[in-house]
């Protein structure tokens, strides 16, 4: 075997598919040869850094998944209490509505009434004369 077949054995080792008799060949290998063995160092390394950036991924998507669900349910409430409050200025406007019309109402019904003006003066009531009619 030459060092090309002992690197694609390095790499079926690494993706752990690699057989304990083979394994054992290719040890013995990595002794007598610094090229296979610095082979072996360089993706041993590399997968190791593979290893360490995916775990920073996977915390990532965990932590977006989270803020996504907090920030879901966040806009629900916010939705809400917009709904809320379009809801409370509605029934404000409306009893504001209803207190005028009560109200104009009320005075539309009593101006005739009143026998004084507003500074207190006794109103008179006009007196129509009648024509003398004479037939």
């Amino acid at each position: 075997m030459n060092c090309r077949d002992y690197q694609h054995m390095i790499s079926r080792l690494v993706d752990l598919e690699l057989k304990a008799t083979a394994s054992a060949e290719l040890f013995e290998h990595l002794g007598k040869c610094a090229q296979c063995r610095e082979f072996f160092d360089n993706l041993m390394r590399l997968n190791l850094e593979l290893d360490n950036a995916q775990a920073p991924v996977a915390l990532e998507r965990e932590i977006g998944d989270q803020l996504s669900e907090k920030l879901g349910k966040k806009r629900e409430l916010q939705v809400i209490r917009t709904a809320q409050i379009r809801f409370d200025r509605w029934r404000t406007a409306a009893l504001l509505a209803l207190m005028v019309l009560i109200t104009g109402l009320f005075w539309s019904m009593t101006l005739p009434m009143q026998s004084e003006d507003r500074f207190g003066v006794p109103r008179e009531t006009p007196q129509t004369e009648m024509p003398n009619y004479q037939p």
